[in-house]
């Protein structure tokens, strides 16, 4: 009987520090942007949370938000990473703004562009950045 209790109370000790981790896991702590390294334009906005992320420079904008040029900058040195027009992926009705762009939530995973959560893809040739030259070394374009 003694065996069964401390069982019990291990298992539900083991619960209670699960659902802690979960909760805490999935809590979002904000944090400030990093500071602007030299290269880094005074317009460019950041996109990222605690663990990284880039700083983004809206370019050029069309009409209807369908097609966007943005310069995408290392948070570490500021070296230009891609600078490239993007297209919608997706059909969200995303409206954007340039004043309202540098509030958008931003994500960039290198094959996409995610700006509250539509997705752009790059359209190539583009312009410039380190992953550019890096896609042009490897033949892929």
């Amino acid at each position: 009987m003694r065996i069964l209790i401390i069982t019990v109370i291990i298992i539900c000790l083991i619960l209670v520090l699960l659902s802690l981790e979960f909760i805490f896991d999935s809590a979002e702590i904000p944090c400030d942007p990093p500071e602007k390294v030299e290269g880094v334009p005074k317009k460019a906005s950041w996109g990222g949370g605690c663990d990284g992320g880039f700083w983004f420079e809206l370019v050029k904008l069309n009409k209807n938000s369908a097609n966007l040029r943005v310069r995408i900058y290392s948070e570490n040195d500021g070296e230009l990473v891609l600078d490239s027009d993007f297209k919608r992926a997706t059909g969200c009705n995303l409206n954007i703004k340039k004043a309202s762009f540098r509030l958008c939530n931003k994500v960039f995973s290198y094959s996409s562009l995610y700006i509250e959560q539509c997705e752009y893809v790059p359209i190539y040739p583009a312009y410039g950045g380190t992953y550019w030259m890096q896609l042009k070394e490897m033949g892929k374009f």
